[in-house]
This record gives C-alpha cells, sequence and structure tokens, in this order.
C-alpha cells in the first residue's frame, strides 16, 4: 500500500489487511488521508488569506 500526500510518498504494509485486529483498513487510511488532505486546504487557504490582509493593511497605512 502506498500512501501519498503532495510529493511525499509511503509506501508500507500497515498491519495486516486481511484481519481487523491487525491494523487499519486501507479504505480507512484513505478516508483518513483525504479528510487531512481537506484540512490542510482549508488552513493553507485562512493563512493566505490572512498574509495577504496583513500585507495590504501595511500597504495601505
Amino acid at each position: 500500500m502506498a500512501i501519498e500526500i503532495g510529493n511525499l510518498t509511503v509506501r508500507g504494509t500497515f498491519g495486516d489487511s486481511r484481519t481487523p485486529e491487525g491494523g487499519i483498513s486501507e479504505d480507512k487510511v484513505r478516508d483518513i488521508t483525504v479528510g487531512i488532505r481537506k484540512e490542510m486546504r482549508e488552513l493553507i487557504k485562512k493563512e493566505i488569506a490572512a498574509s495577504e490582509q496583513r500585507i495590504k493593511e501595511g500597504l495601505l497605512s
């Protein structure tokens, strides 16, 4: 299984996918990764907007 986040790719086995007690499933890892990506996009978008606002305030003062 591979987990990709941007340019980072992590390959390996994360538990035994055949048994529930062997770790979380690939689908669950994918769902978690999608959630993290969404959260990071939102956070980055907010930080960019805040930075742009600070730049505008500095230029307008």
